[in-house]
């Protein structure tokens, strides 16, 4: 007997490959794959909903990314895909243990313990397969009331902080000009 976890990512993608919308597009781009799972959340808070993840599968043949919503299912025009050279890898699903309420809370743990002055404001989540870690990470960025934003990457297998990043927003303008 095989155990296989269920998170509410797995939950989203079943939800979504499922659709009428999704066999649809499946029947036209079967070489499209899975690559990230991304939201925005205005809230860390467990007792708030979460909001929707939107999926995004990559098709190497036309170098594009076609992404659905999930809340409702649809399809948004194929898009540029935003890589470097080479194709994108297909997220690890069978890996895949710290779900998206998982990576919040993870995030939210971290950001009281060592940013306790710096509440949110709002923030981006997305899971991806990364090739430093070869593991799915979630890649959370936070917006703080304190005008700096906090990076972290969450291993999406074991759950540990890989990396968290706290920067001054109005550096970044600097560095850029």
């Amino acid at each position: 007997m095989v155990l296989t976890l269920k998170t509410d990512v797995h939950e989203t993608i079943d939800r979504v490959e499922t659709s009428d919308a999704f066999i649809a597009f499946n029947a036209e781009n079967p070489h499209h794959y899975l690559v990230h799972a991304f939201a925005t959340v205005r809230s860390l808070d467990s007792a708030t909903p979460l909001p929707p993840l939107e999926l995004g599968y990559y098709g190497k043949e036309h170098d594009m990314i076609t992404v659905f919503t999930s809340d409702p299912v649809a399809a948004r025009p194929p898009e540029e895909v935003f890589k470097e050279e080479g194709s994108i890898a297909g997220l690890d699903l069978l890996a895949l243990r710290q779900g998206f309420a998982d990576a919040l809370r993870i995030a939210e743990r971290t950001r009281s313990s060592q940013y306790p002055a710096h509440a949110v404001m709002q923030g981006f989540c997305i899971l991806q397969q990364n090739a430093v870690y070869s593991t799915p990470v979630w890649n959370i960025t936070l917006v703080l009331n304190t005008l700096n934003m906090l990076n972290m990457k969450i291993d999406a297998v074991t759950g540990e902080v890989l990396s968290r990043e706290l920067q001054n927003i109005m550096s970044l303008s600097a560095e850029q000009s």
